[in-house]
């Protein structure tokens, strides 16, 4: 199921990129 795989990557990743950024916290 490279469906599934490609999944979970993408939250594994989308997970990253929120705890990068709440670790930079922008100024806005």
């Amino acid at each position: 199921m490279s469906v599934y795989k490609g999944f979970r990557k993408l939250a594994q990743t989308g997970r990253s990129y929120v705890e990068v950024r709440n670790s930079v916290k922008p100024k806005h």
